[in-house]
């Protein structure tokens, strides 16, 4: 009886290390590329580039996880790293309806078959709603993802010619019973992508020893850094310095280099004029996009 009971505690043992591991993405990398397998059990090659390299925007739903190995929305970049572990890490979890919006080096547009992949972890996977933007203001649904390494196709979802530089996963609450809060995202890549095209433009610079003067006085306009910043002519045009312009009036600049956003806000109250009920004050904020 006793062999017996060992011999069965045997079996198990190897058949558990026999077991293949399904949590986490399995591949490999060459050089630049990697390669990996996908649920449908096709093997695929992307450059390293291909996968998002910033975040934009994350926040996670209710409930979300305990464990802090799986807070940081910075984690799902890069290249698929989750471990098979019992509680995982390399993964991010976006808890129930939380969202996670990424943003890539190269431009992702609809090629043959999938054009991106969601490298989700864990046996019991929830869905998520994927949508594509080029300018984080008009947004495309391309479909759901739902399991390990799911591929999903642009084509017929997006205007035709259309590339794109940031995804939004939304966990979208449908999850498997006894699963995890919201789905936990290892990684995201696009299939087809090329880089951001860039050209070359030359401008002539008039310099004129241009003076700014608020209220009477006359400023000297600085960079962020302190350093003189001077005024300049461009085709007619003349270009102020907006950060020491702004500061002069009262205003807070904040630059957002991820999304190429200037935000101005006025640091004083503003006084309405009678026709638009004296007395009152409030704040303005002007926002440009390059």
């Amino acid at each position: 009886m006793k062999k017996r009971l060992i011999s069965l505690a045997l079996i198990l043992a190897l058949l558990l290390l026999a077991a293949p591991a399904a949590f986490a993405e399995e591949g490999y990398l060459d050089g630049d590329n990697y390669t990996f397998t996908d649920r449908e059990g096709n093997t695929v090659t992307v450059p390293v580039s291909a996968f998002a390299s910033y975040v934009v925007e994350f926040t996670h739903g209710d409930p979300w996880t305990t464990y802090e190995a799986n807070m940081d929305p910075q984690i799902a970049l890069g290249l698929p790293d989750s471990s098979n572990d019992t509680y995982s890490t390399g993964d991010l979890c976006l808890g129930m309806n939380g969202v996670l919006v990424l943003g890539f080096d190269s431009l992702i547009y609809d090629g043959p078959g999938d054009d991106i992949y969601v490298f989700e972890v864990g046996p019991a996977v929830e869905e998520t709603k994927v949508e594509v933007s080029n300018d984080l203001t008009t947004w495309y649904e391309i479909g759901i993802a739902e399991g390990r390494t799911a591929g999903l196709d642009m084509a017929g979802k997006v205007p035709s010619g259309s590339s794109f530089r940031y995804v939004r996963i939304t966990d979208t609450g449908n999850n498997e019973p006894g699963g995890w809060s919201g789905a936990d995202i290892d990684a995201v890549c696009g299939l087809h992508t090329r880089a951001v095209e860039s050209y070359t433009e030359t401008a002539t610079l008039t310099y004129k020893d241009i003076k700014i003067s608020i209220d009477g006085q006359l400023i000297q306009p600085t960079d962020a850094q302190g350093n003189a910043v001077d005024p300049f002519i461009i085709d007619g045009t003349t270009y102020l310095p907006l950060r020491a312009v702004a500061g002069a009036l009262g205003c807070n600049v904040a630059w957002d280099g991820a999304t190429g956003t200037i935000t101005l806000t006025s640091g004083y109250a503003r006084q309405s004029t009678p026709r638009t009920a004296a007395g009152k004050t409030g704040t303005e904020t002007a926002t440009l996009t390059y």
